[in-house]
């Protein structure tokens, strides 16, 4: 027998994950910037991935899933790793720019929804979604859109019984390291604590 499943789908639209499209022919910048929905996924089944190189983590690229081209694939996964090695200056006394590269809210917003419902599916990972916007255009004109965390998609592993702690994933076990990310944490806490 087959299964039926009805469900919301995330993707490039203006009702879901509002950020411009790309085409074949966005190659040049800054139209090759964006827009990227990315998984981290270690099924690693789609058609475009990569594994990171600092933190050898699955990603791979949902959207544009069928007709993305080397200068795309090529700009999205530098950007990446480029990140990664930022991240991987938190702590060390080293200056790290990772702020230049992340939107610090809504890796904060993610990390309370992970902490709270305990989701271990984000751990391995599996269906962590973010995505990133066209810079100048899906964000403020002449910046850099920064890779936001999410939207949540598939918390079904939040009843296993295991111990977790969110603080120590991938790119969490630094973020903690650095206080504006604390900071953040802490004054974004409240509000998300009364909307439960």
């Amino acid at each position: 027998s087959s299964a039926l499943e009805i469900c919301e789908h995330i993707k490039i639209d203006e009702n879901r994950v509002v950020i411009h499209p790309l085409t074949v022919k966005d190659e040049t910048y800054p139209a090759v910037s964006g827009g990227y929905l990315l998984e981290y996924g270690e099924l690693y089944d789609e058609k475009y991935k990569f594994v990171s190189s600092r933190f050898s983590l699955p990603v791979q690229i949902k959207e544009p899933n069928d007709t993305l081209t080397d200068a795309q694939f090529n700009y999205i996964k530098d950007f990446i790793n480029e990140m990664e090695g930022e991240i991987r200056k938190i702590g060390t006394g080293e200056q790290s720019l990772w702020t230049d590269y992340m939107d610090i809210d809504s890796f904060a917003d993610y990390w309370m929804v992970l902490e709270t419902v305990n989701n271990y599916e984000a751990y391995k990972p599996r269906s962590v979604k973010m995505f990133k916007g066209r810079d100048g255009v899906d964000c403020a004109p002449g910046t850099v859109c920064k890779l936001k965390a999410g939207p949540l998609w598939d918390q079904e592993l939040f009843l296993v019984d295991h111990v977790f702690n969110s603080k120590n994933m991938y790119y969490y076990r630094y973020l903690f390291k650095d206080p504006q990310f604390v900071e953040t944490v802490k004054r974004r806490w409240p509000a998300y604590r009364d909307s439960i």
